[in-house]
């Protein structure tokens, strides 16, 4: 299962890589390109609502004047999506980093318990000793039980220990997607940067401002839907529960 994990792991942040290195390309486009790319997008956009009724066109100059119109949406729309996109591999991978934390925690508690459990056994067997070769007359029954109650009662503090320790590390989603945000936000940042160099393009605060919300709710969109799959795992483990108990 470790070795499924890791897998797992090294391909979100694959694909993230890939992801990252796409938007790189898309940036390093002059601005003709860049635009002659997206303006098509437009006109397509613009011949969708002209059949709804919002537009009216009649000629080629019409289609143009329209896709002029939405160019600015088309391109925003870009970002936002480029980056939602974006947000939920980064949210992702951040996820499946915390699965493995939490795979070698629960790994090295069992040792643990293992090792304080044979401990115990260890210390019940020498008392009983003890008992048997030196106070003979008043080794009985109770004793035994008593000395085997204290065992469990310490193996159950052990594990006791175990269920905080994992109660504190408690999957926070708001960590996983401020992580991912600032990640986002920053390459967002080296992006607008990247144009400021790139013929025909420009550098736009408000592009990041795009990117980031663009993150925020890729994120959202992410642990939504994995807090509805969680909702049906629960009930999934309930009706098993109510099965087995009838």
């Amino acid at each position: 299962m470790r070795v499924q994990k890791q897998t797992k792991r090294v391909l979100y942040w694959g694909i993230t890589l890939v992801l990252m290195i796409l938007i790189f390309s898309f940036s390093a486009k002059n601005g003709t390109s860049s635009a002659g790319m997206s303006i098509g997008y437009a006109k397509e956009l613009a011949r969708i609502l002209s059949f709804f009724g919002f537009f009216q066109i009649h000629s080629n100059a019409d289609l143009m004047m329209h896709a002029e119109v939405v160019h600015t949406f088309v391109r925003k729309t870009a970002h936002f999506t480029e980056y939602a996109v974006l947000g939920i591999t980064v949210n992702l991978y951040l996820w499946m980093c915390y699965r493995m934390e939490m795979l070698l925690s629960r790994k090295k508690k069992a040792k643990d318990i293992q090792r304080t459990e044979e401990k115990l056994q260890k210390t019940v067997k020498q008392k009983a000793v003890v008992q048997e070769n030196v106070l003979p007359e008043i080794r009985n029954i109770k004793e035994k039980v008593t000395a085997q109650e204290s065992a469990t009662q310490e193996t159950e503090i052990a594990r006791q220990t175990v269920e905080n320790t994992e109660q504190k590390m408690e999957l926070s989603i708001w960590n996983f997607i401020i992580r991912a945000e600032i990640f986002c936000a920053l390459y967002a940042c080296s992006d607008e940067f990247h144009q400021y160099f790139v013929p025909g393009r420009s550098c736009k605060f408000f592009d990041v401002c795009v990117d980031s919300t663009g993150t925020f709710f890729g994120a959202l969109l992410f642990w939504g839907i994995f807090h509805l799959r969680e909702q049906k795992r629960e009930r999934k483990r309930q009706e098993i529960s109510k099965k087995s108990k009838s």
